[in-house]
């Protein structure tokens, strides 16, 4: 299920991208006109409300942008490890590796050399870690702080309602226009528009005729175009992502523009509203403005300072900066709604898909027997795009520590960076299958092993349905052979895991090319050129030799198209 607080953290931070780089955008859409400065706010409405992606070529969020997530970012802990997410493994770790192209993994990476068991380590360390892993405890913190916060907001807001309600009962209501839905009420300390679906105009009484026809105009603009929904809309995704302090500014801001386009467009349509009248009104009103409260459009607020300046300076655009203001808008609410398309990866090896301009290089890496005399051909050259799946939300984990557990040592690592690897191994396993785990127990051995399974009675009955093994690169063992070994839903009972990442075409592909594919695709492949394969006498088992002499094995799945286990790398020479 969507894990609230993962999709409010995520739509919040692409939500924060959009306003960044709207702010600009507005500035230089303002001087055409303002409504078109105002429109581009619908961007960020839309990334604020929408929990699912919108993909497709045309995009102005950037990749690492448009994968945002708490699993995701990256966070460096000085002496204790890169956490690069959905990145490839940190180039200052490894700089001989070549980056494969479009394939994602998350990897712990160690950024120096470091004794996790002194405890004499610095300070400086200690607080680094705790940015780090505040960072990941994000989610948790916000199921506990969000719901009060958006109450709050909430029944203040009700409460300013009601009051405001109480003071427009009709029985102070002085004059009543029924065919334009004007009141007239003593002791107003400014004009207003009030309700929601049916607004009413509500003036203080006194007023001269010229002030008069100006607020109604203003007011009149604002019922017209239905800006009591639109503020309401909008000021409901503020009060959902209440805790992002750029959602606040874009409010602010959102409703400056919204009174600046009704300005504008009173003075389009009437020439003869008086500029010195109206500047005078909004001075006069501007002391008892309401400030951004969502309740009603007033017609003092926001900024009449800043209004004046804009409607003493403002002319008509002609028709064609109009027309290319309008343009330039839709297209950046095009470009910020639709997030950029799946990352890509071909699926033989020796061959680069250039997703832009789609030509397969050759890469100069020396393909396999099997498939070099299918170099020449571009067709069926597929990309793996996983679009069946709505993206990885972050797994509920609990680990489990056996006191009779002989091959675990509690303390000998810190806690939190034992879960923060469970979540990787989960977020590859992911990777790899493309199965959404959403909760599970694990337990761990000081040699880098961790045992996942669903439930505390599965794990003491061995029913595991996934197992991986960290090596050196996660400060373990140099001698640890590093693997992931997945049961799926289709060999064992007891494990619903199920492979939804394939490859194109898979059931025409032969087990040497499917477990080249599953190696390149998983997460301990380490980037190396692949040379040969070779069929093992264990049943579906491939051994993958890379050119430098070491060596994968990679068990398949059977009679079903899928990975059962991944292996390696092992040393040149090695053997069972």
């Amino acid at each position: 299920m969507w894990d609230i607080s993962e999709g409010l953290i995520r739509m919040s931070l692409i939500g924060s991208y959009c306003i960044l780089l709207i702010l600009p955008a507005r500035l230089l859409l303002s001087g055409f006109g303002r409504k078109y400065a105002f429109c581009l706010w619908v961007a960020v409405f839309l990334n604020l409300v929408i929990p699912f992606e919108i993909r497709g070529r045309f995009s102005l969020i950037p990749e690492p942008v448009g994968s945002l997530s708490v699993e995701a970012q990256t966070t460096q802990a000085e002496g204790i490890f890169v956490y690069t997410g959905e990145a490839e493994y940190a180039a200052a770790s490894n700089p001989a590796q070549e980056q494969q192209p479009g394939f994602e993994r998350t990897v712990l990476q160690p950024a120096a050399k470091v004794d996790f068991y002194n405890p004499s380590a610095s300070a400086q360390t200690g607080r680094i870690w705790n940015i780090a892993m505040l960072w990941q405890r994000l989610p948790d913190i916000l199921r506990v702080v969000w719901l009060p916060g958006f109450f709050v907001i909430l029944l203040y807001n009700l409460a300013y309602a009601a009051r405001t309600g109480k003071k427009l009962s009709r029985d102070r209501w002085k004059s009543w226009d029924g065919e334009k839905r004007i009141a007239e009420v003593e002791g107003l300390p400014a004009p207003f528009l009030w309700g929601i679906f049916r607004p009413v105009i509500f003036l203080p009484t006194g007023l001269e005729e010229e002030e008069k026809n100006c607020i109604i105009a203003h007011e009149s603009c604002h019922r017209h175009r239905k800006d009591s929904l639109t503020k309401l809309a909008f000021f409901a995704a503020v009060s959902i992502h209440w805790f992002n302090p750029l959602v606040w500014l874009s409010w602010a801001l959102f409703c400056r523009d919204m009174e600046i386009c009704c300005d504008e467009a009173v003075f389009a349509v009437s020439g003869g509203t008086s500029r010195k009248q109206y500047a005078q009104s909004l001075l006069k009103y501007a002391a008892a403005q309401n400030g951004y409260r969502v309740s009603s459009l007033t017609f003092g607020e926001p900024s009449a300072g800043m209004r004046i300046r804009h409607i003493l300076r403002f002319q008509k655009r002609h028709i064609v900066l109009r027309s290319a203001a309008g343009l330039a808008a839709a297209v950046m609410i095009l470009g910020l709604v639709v997030r950029p398309a799946a990352a890509k990866s071909v699926t033989k090896p020796g061959l680069l898909l250039n997703a832009g301009e789609n030509e397969i290089q050759d890469t100069g890496a020396e393909l396999p027997e099997d498939t070099a005399s299918e170099a020449g051909d571009t067709e069926p050259v597929r990309v793996w795009e996983p679009e069946h799946r709505m993206g990885y939300q972050r797994t509920e984990v609990t680990h489990v520590v056996r006191e009779d557990n002989p091959y675990f040592t509690p303390g000998l690592r810190p806690e939190q960076e034992l879960e923060m690897l469970a979540r990787t191994a989960l977020r590859e396993l992911y990777d790899l299958t493309g199965y959404q785990v959403e909760s599970c127990v694990y337990e761990c051995s000081d040699l880098g092993t961790f045992f996942f399974a669903r439930t505390l009675e599965d794990l003491s009955h061995s029913r595991l349905f996934y197992t991986r093994a960290f090596g050196e690169a996660q400060g373990y063992d140099a001698l640890v052979i590093p693997s992931m070994d997945c049961a799926g839903a289709r060999r064992v009972w007891f494990s619903d895991v199920q492979q939804l990442a394939l490859p194109e075409h898979a059931e025409q592909m032969s087990d040497q090319k499917l477990a080249v594919w599953f190696l390149e695709h998983s997460a301990v492949y380490q980037g190396e050129e692949i040379g040969h394969t070779e069929s093992l006498p264990e049943s579906w088992t491939q051994r993958v030799y890379t050119t430098d002499g070491t060596f994968y094995e990679v068990t398949l799945e059977g009679s079903f198209i899928g990975v059962s286990s991944i292996y390696g790398p092992y040393p040149e020479g090695f053997s069972h």
